[in-house]
């Protein structure tokens, strides 16, 4: 997905975060050298507040996440 939809390298160092339809989930990956590694997330209750998209790109913070 990354390389398809978002046109980037995921070998690059990068974190790249998908949501779930329902917003209560969210998975990021990125290559830790030797393999990518993936992080899931699923909410018990409501949605992940997301921040504002700008030029088709989510910059979270810290705090977002």
């Amino acid at each position: 997905m990354v390389t398809e939809i978002i046109q980037a390298d995921p070998l690059s160092g990068a974190v790249y975060g998908f949501r779930a339809k329902p917003a209560d989930g969210e998975k990021l990956i990125y290559w830790g050298g030797t393999g990518m590694c993936l992080f899931a997330k699923r909410l018990e209750i409501g949605p992940f507040c997301w921040p504002d998209v700008q030029d088709d790109v989510i910059r979270p913070t810290a705090a977002h996440l």
